[in-house]
């Protein structure tokens, strides 16, 4: 199981795992044209797409990442700004991520690690899309954080918003993205170990 620095930390989310349902809340889940009714069909399609790029070359591509921001409603022209920066370092995210997707996380390279490899090789990719990109190249490893997430759960994490709270602040990045993972890490060892019936659309299932 997963532990905490944090004071307390466990025993709040502890405490939330308690007052909240969790399979309804995925099950109310809904971005544009997915939802759960309908198997999620973006998400599994991008799913399918990131996963198998990685598992077929060992690589994911800049399209890769455009398709993802385009999904998460960044608009084709800004998207379109999105660039490898530092192809060397790209290069050496895609290795440790193949890694990971074979053996899991390390010692050494943390989510935190891999989520700096990502802003470090790229251009014009903040902390809320990075996190998504992630998501769905590991989506058994990783999740996606947003403005909505650090507004509820800011105070669980270093994660902060800016003054105008439209953005997630880069001084809590990426430091609060690990212990962001390991929340949600921690919430998915515990639900694993509850008698519930599996909310996943039967697509995510079979893969």
């Amino acid at each position: 199981m997963t532990t905490f620095k944090h004071r307390g930390l466990s025993k709040k989310l502890d405490d939330f795992l308690k007052k909240e349902d969790f399979p309804s809340l995925y099950k109310s889940y809904a971005w544009e044209w997915d939802k759960h009714s309908d198997g999620f069909p973006d998400i599994y399609r991008l799913e399918s797409l990131l996963k198998g790029h990685l598992d077929n070359d060992g690589t994911i591509q800049l399209d890769d990442i455009y398709k993802v921001a385009r999904w998460g409603g960044m608009g084709s022209g800004r998207a379109r700004g999105i660039s490898i920066e530092y192809e060397p370092v790209f290069k050496i995210l895609n290795m440790k991520l193949s890694k990971i997707r074979g053996h899991g996380d390390d010692l050494v390279w943390g989510p935190e690690d891999i989520a700096l490899l990502l802003r470090e090789s790229t251009k014009g990719l903040g902390p809320t899309f990075a996190s998504k990109v992630l998501r769905f190249v590991l989506p058994e490893h990783y999740g996606a954080v947003d403005t909505r997430c650090v507004g509820a759960f800011g105070n669980w994490t270093e994660l902060r918003l800016n003054q105008e709270g439209s953005a997630i602040a880069e001084n809590g990045w990426p430091e609060g993205y690990g212990t962001w993972i390991n929340i949600l890490r921690y919430f998915a060892q515990s639900l694993n170990a509850q008698p519930v019936e599996c909310p996943h659309p039967e697509n995510f299932i079979l893969t």
